[in-house]
């Protein structure tokens, strides 16, 4: 839910502050952020463990390795599972990402 909320914020904010670049780096870090808790915590719940020195490749890795770990893990259910996050958070980016444009710029904007 966190990634959903996150995913939705940074779609916004690229629109609304377009000149403050420090934001998005803080989007993206805390958009990475999110996945990458959660494989840590369903990772040990299962009994095994990520190495310290390992845990920070992840905050880079983790387009990869979250869904590969979630497919891995859970076969055909996690592969749909992967496919509906993959869909639903792409159609939350674009449908922010116009709403932004709506509500900043009118309906002018998309003429």
């Amino acid at each position: 839910m966190l990634f959903y909320v996150l995913t939705a914020l940074w779609a916004a904010g690229q629109l609304v502050f377009i000149e403050h670049v420090g934001i998005e780096y803080v989007a993206t870090i805390a958009i990475a952020l999110a996945p990458t808790v959660w494989f840590l915590r369903d990772f040990a719940k299962r009994g095994s463990y990520v190495p310290h020195i390992l845990q920070p490749a992840l905050l880079v890795a983790w387009p990869v390795v979250v869904p590969v770990y979630v497919i891995a893990t859970r076969r055909l259910r996690g592969f749909w599972q992967v496919l509906i996050h993959a869909v639903a958070s792409w159609a939350l980016y674009v449908a922010c990402f116009y709403a932004t444009i709506y509500f900043v710029w009118g309906a002018d904007a998309f003429r």
